[in-house]
């Protein structure tokens, strides 16, 4: 339903408007439900992408990387990382808030790269010591990947159960966190 309500009207929204890019992202998270991966791709590198710099910049780099994150979850290979990447460092070359930063995790740990996953926990880090609400959710999350990095699967599990308790705190819409739930059901099944 969901699909077929934004299919319907998303031929008449302007494709250089703000959120273009994010509802194809919305449409393309119903496109995963329903178990179209390779629709929710397309639809990704055909429309997403080529909206980057039209959309703010927080929401192209964050739908980037999490479109990306949750197909790479699904088994897909070859992903665009290096066009997420070269945005990402464009706009949030030094960081950002925290949902910036729970993204910035995820391009890291796609890329394999330990330092910039450091560099995030040492940012998040200095968000909690100033009292930010979401820091300390955020930092399970970079404590989880980690872990996913270093092969301890357990850890990870335990870090995404705690960051999952108070997601909310992240920041982003319940779509946009829902990235917790599908890394934890990912790494249940594996």
């Amino acid at each position: 339903a969901g699909l077929a309500f934004i299919d319907a009207w998303l031929p008449d929204y302007p494709d250089d408007a703000l959120l273009f890019g994010h509802l194809h992202w919305h449409a393309g998270l119903c496109e995963i439900a329903l178990g179209h991966p390779d629709a929710a791709l397309s639809r990704f590198t055909e429309q997403v992408l080529r909206q980057l710099d039209t959309a703010p910049p927080l929401v192209a780099m964050s739908d980037a990387i999490a479109m990306l994150w949750r197909l790479r979850l699904l088994g897909r290979d070859g992903l665009p990382w290096q066009t997420a990447a070269a945005h990402a460092e464009r706009h949030f070359g030094r960081g950002g808030n925290v949902f910036a930063e729970i993204h910035l995790a995820m391009l890291a740990t796609a890329r394999g790269d330990r330092a910039a996953l450091e560099a995030v926990s040492t940012r998040l880090l200095a968000f909690a010591d100033k009292g930010h609400a979401g820091a300390p959710v955020a930092l399970h999350w970079t404590a989880a990947l980690t872990a996913l990095m270093e092969g301890d699967a357990a850890a990870a599990r335990g870090q995404l159960h705690d960051c999952r308790v108070e997601a909310a705190r992240l920041g982003g819409s319940h779509a946009q966190r829902t990235v917790v739930d599908r890394t934890l059901e990912w790494l249940e099944a594996a």
